[in-house]
């Protein structure tokens, strides 16, 4: 005769309502998974951030370059 878990109020109590070890693991390790992705995707858009902002100092400083020669009618 199996009797039914009771809390201190005696009322029944339903087991498994908690999350497992597994599962907790799982979860834990889908967000590593999604920090990881996140982190490159960052990574990326900041290289390409960098390198968007030389080119547009290399153009700038040509574009002076230019503007400087032909204000002074030199060569530079």
């Amino acid at each position: 005769m199996m009797h039914q878990a009771t809390d201190i109020h005696g009322r029944a109590v339903r087991g498994g309502r908690g999350f497992t070890l597994i599962e907790l693991l799982v979860v834990m390790g889908i967000l590593v998974v999604l920090a990881v992705l996140t982190g490159i995707g960052v990574s990326q858009v900041s290289r390409e951030a960098r390198l968007s902002s030389g080119v547009n100092q290399v153009v700038a400083a040509l574009g002076s370059a230019r503007a400087y020669a032909i204000q002074n009618n030199t060569t530079t």
